[in-house]
């Protein structure tokens, strides 16, 4: 990826969408190696060039908020991993519904954050949002359906005590 990077730079502008993608993958690589530091900045070049072109309401944009917020978790830095979570979620939330996977999996990731955060609440509400989310696409008997719903009804146990 390093060697199709430097080609792309020398082909165009270094601001150009398609490099982005390079610092995708190479941040990809950094994430598989545990080097968060580095994979970190690779995916916050990548930002920083979508802004250039695109608003935050962009779907490649969104995605990128979505595998910052995961850096941050994986650092453990939960407060930093909502932000962009949040944000993933907001952009997401403007142009798919409920049931698009993206949005689905960044509502998993708020419930987990919020959960590991002890914020049982949120945690709930965003976990609540995939459950009716999977009812209209697949129905109450899903096994993913069924196991969040357990989730769910765990977590109100939980809260109550």
């Amino acid at each position: 990826y390093q060697k199709s990077l430097q080609i792309r730079k020398k082909l165009q502008d270094h601001n150009h969408p398609d490099l982005g993608l390079c610092y995708t993958a190479i941040g990809g690589i950094h994430i598989k190696k545990k080097n968060f530091d580095e994979a970190l900045k690779n995916f916050e070049h990548h930002l920083r060039i979508l802004l250039k072109h695109f608003d935050e309401d962009h779907y490649d944009v969104a995605r990128c908020f979505r595998n910052i917020g995961k850096i941050y978790e994986e650092k453990n830095q939960m407060n930093a991993a909502l932000e962009f979570y949040i944000k993933a979620r907001e952009s997401l939330a403007k142009q798919y519904p409920e049931e698009f996977p993206l949005l689905m999996e960044v509502n998993k990731s708020l419930a987990r954050v919020y959960y590991l955060q002890q914020k049982y609440p949120e945690a709930v509400t965003y976990l609540e949002k995939n459950y009716a989310a999977l009812l209209k696409t697949r129905g109450a008997d899903d096994p993913i359906a069924v196991s969040i719903k357990q989730a769910i009804d765990e977590i109100k146990k939980m809260i109550k005590h």
